[in-house]
Parts: C-alpha cells; structure tokens; sequence
C-alpha cells in the first residue's frame, strides 16, 4: 500500500509516501528512507530498500528533503543540519499515524543520506535504529577530491 503525504517542515511543505505492506495489521515499526546529494524520493536507492523493507514487515517512508523533488525550498540548497531537522520533522508526522508504532521508528540512508541518517541517529533519542551505506562526513575534503583541479573546482562551485 501506498500513501503519498505531504507533512510540514517549518514554513515548508515536504512530499512524501508511506509505504505498508499487504495485510499488515496493528501498529509497525517503521525505518524512513533518506535520498542522496542531488537526488529526490524517486531514485533507485531509495525505491529497492523501500521494497525491501515493506517484504520483511516493516512500514517504510520515503520523502524529498527541502528544495528536492516535490518539496518546498530553494533548488539546490543542501544544508546538512536542515535535512536533519527535515528528518525529524518526518519522524515527528510518522510519530502521528495510527499504523506507526512511534517508538520503533528508524533511519536507514545512502551517500549523503547515509551521513545524515548517523546525524539524526546521533542527536535524536526517538530514533529506534540507523542502518548507513555509503556515507561520508566532510563534504568539501569529499567534493574537492572529486573535483580536484583549480578549474574543476570551480566550476563545481558555481554549479552550487
């Protein structure tokens, strides 16, 4: 089952779908799944373990962090702290569903969800679990090994 949701973020309205397994009954744990920098809730990270997760029973929760997909805020902005809070705000709407059992909800992201995932995971006790694949924790020494000449350098920045 599916149920796309929009929940409060701040002034932001964020985009998002629940997503329960068949015939689930009673209160479930729940994990919500984090996108990638420059990614949205529609990506193939996001969709196999959403499927994943709903095959084992739990509820899963995908959504697009601010400025991603089909969310508010400005396009492009990636402020880690602010996809923390939007993470918890989630929690705070899952924590409002009469399916979610609110004290078993978790994190699960990949690349800069994953880091974000151990941010959250860090800093709020309501979070149950955090699963992180592929993360990183410094973003510029991560961006400017990427982009390694003066020249690639900038050119990444001003595509930000």
């Amino acid at each position: 089952m599916e149920d796309k949701i929009t929940f409060k973020y701040g002034d932001m309205t964020l985009s998002g779908v629940l997503h329960t397994p068949e015939g689930a009954s009673g209160r479930l744990p729940a994990i919500m799944v984090l996108h990638g920098f420059g990614s949205n809730k529609e990506s193939g990270n996001v969709h196999g373990p959403v499927k994943m997760l709903n095959d084992w029973g739990y509820a899963a929760f995908r959504f697009d962090m601010p400025g991603c997909g089909e969310s508010d805020g400005e396009f492009g902005r990636v402020i880690c702290q602010e996809q923390v809070e939007a993470t918890q705000a989630a929690c705070t709407y899952l924590q409002t569903r009469d399916e979610i059992d609110p004290d078993r909800i978790g994190v699960l992201g990949s690349s800069f969800g994953a880091a974000v995932a151990i941010y959250v995971g860090g800093v709020d006790k309501r979070i149950a679990c955090v699963v992180s694949s592929g993360g990183w924790g410094h973003g510029e020494r991560k961006f400017r090994g990427q982009h390694p000449t003066k020249e690639g350098w900038l050119k990444f920045t001003i595509m930000l």
